[in-house]
């Protein structure tokens, strides 16, 4: 399916997930479909470099279907990236990492994972809301797994501590397919700037 003038570019996807497999299977079912469909969406995806857990699940999708994936590590974890990826780069700390995984992606993914997960989302959702990103972040909420999150950041609102607009950044979705479509047709919230 190609943009059109009104949908959001969109080339690359940064995935922020897991490099654990979780409890409950539907976490890697849902993370080969969604790289099953980057390939075939002809999007490259752009993660954490790793070939274990959710991690290696979406990355061998993505390759086993003829799909680009790009692996962003820090050094120390280099033993444990996905070789096949079609290009590795590896950072000097995890500041520098997630600041390229962010940089080289046009849309994000958030899907089932531990603290590593919700930093990386907490940073881009944090970019969004001083304006110093502009990009749609998807929470892929497989089988209900940010509900409790969800829930918090409706309560962060709720407290006065967030503007509820900033909500409109994020794509709740538990369909990788509809999630993608949302993020094309993404519209930039309108947002009034923070006040000093």
């Amino acid at each position: 399916m190609k943009n059109t003038i009104e949908e959001t570019l969109i080339k690359k996807v940064g995935v922020f997930c897991g490099s654990s497999e979780g409890n409950n299977k539907i976490h890697i079912a849902q993370a080969k479909e969604l790289g099953s469909l980057l390939a075939k969406e002809n999007l490259e995806l752009v993660y954490g470099g790793g070939n274990i857990g959710i991690m290696g699940a979406i990355s061998n999708a993505v390759l086993d279907n003829g799909g680009r994936a790009t692996g962003i590590l820090i050094e120390e974890l280099e033993p444990f990236s996905n070789k096949r990826n079609t290009q590795i780069i590896i950072s000097p700390s995890l500041y520098e990492r997630k600041k390229k995984l962010i940089g080289n992606s046009d849309c994000f993914f958030v899907l089932s994972g531990g603290i590593g997960t919700l930093d990386e989302f907490a940073q881009i959702f944090a970019l969004c809301q001083l304006h110093l990103e502009h990009k749609p972040i998807v929470l892929l909420n497989t089988a209900g797994f940010f509900d409790k999150l969800i829930d918090f950041i409706k309560y962060i609102v709720d407290e006065g501590f967030l503007q509820k607009e900033y909500l409109d950044f994020l794509i709740i979705e538990d369909n990788p397919k509809t999630a993608l479509e949302k993020c094309r047709n993404f519209k930039l919230p309108r947002i009034p700037k923070l006040k000093g």
